[in-house]
């Protein structure tokens, strides 16, 4: 139908159609009803003789990236439990299945297939929240849940699962805020550490920072590490001589400093 709106006075009024957009001027002023919108998605409409209203419901579809971010924390139609240390998740594997790790769990053959949970080992729950909101949105509230974060062990967790469930967006976002907080937090003693970390999980951003960290402290970095093993990680100790160093070159031996 067409809206028409207009003070009880009037003796012309504004037709409305909303099918085609058009606006006119037009007589039927008297035995309509007059509507008005109301805040819950809805009209009131009021005859010009009545002492009552109608209310006329007017439900909207969410949008879909409202509707993916409610499903995050509603358990309505979940088919999936997702057990995280005391803490279960409900899940819909539809959306959970846009990470390869679940989507392998859902699989055909996988036990996960039948009893509808799956067990995840080796991350805290507070961390999993992150990653559980992240796949339930297009990412940008995650962002924002992250820059509220200054706890950088909590951050470096979530970094470590994002690679392992290889959601590269997340894991850029989340080591962009690790890098902000342990920037003017940095000491000879753990720089080569860090600097271990961000090679390991390919982290720029993180890289960079301790590299320049490293150039400005070159000698107490080496001295710091002097006594430390990296047998176990030859790539990053060559990494760390060769910024301290200025040069790249092949260390054979860590022992060699």
């Amino acid at each position: 139908g067409k809206l028409y709106a207009a003070p009880d006075d009037a003796n012309k009024i504004l037709e409305i159609d909303p099918n085609t957009s058009s606006v006119c001027l037009t007589m039927k002023a008297s035995g309509l009803w007059a509507m008005a919108a109301v805040s819950n998605l809805g009209c009131v409409a009021v005859p010009r003789s009545g002492n009552r209203a109608v209310y006329v419901s007017t439900p909207a579809m969410t949008c879909w990236p409202s509707h993916l971010l409610a499903r995050c924390e509603d358990a309505e139609f979940a088919d999936i439990d997702v057990v995280v240390g005391d803490r279960t998740f409900k899940g819909h594997r539809v959306i959970l299945s846009r990470v390869p790790f679940f989507a392998a769990a859902f699989r055909s053959g996988c036990s996960e297939e039948h009893s509808r949970m799956v067990k995840i080992e080796g991350i805290s729950a507070e961390a999993f929240q992150i990653i559980w909101q992240f796949i339930y949105s297009a990412g940008g509230d995650a962002v924002i849940n992250l820059h509220n974060i200054r706890r950088v062990p909590l951050l470096r967790e979530v970094v470590e699962a994002a690679s392992r469930f290889e959601m590269e967006l997340l894991k850029a976002q989340a080591a962009h805020f690790m890098a902000e907080v342990i920037r003017d937090e940095l000491t000879v003693e753990d720089v080569a550490s860090w600097l271990a970390f961000a090679l390991k999980y390919d982290v720029k951003v993180l890289s960079a920072c301790c590299r320049k960290f490293i150039a400005a402290h070159s000698n107490e970095v080496l001295i710091a590490e002097a006594g430390r093993d990296w047998s176990k990680d030859l790539t990053a100790w060559e990494a760390i001589v060769g910024t301290a160093t200025g040069k790249r070159r092949r260390v054979q031996d860590s022992s060699a400093i």
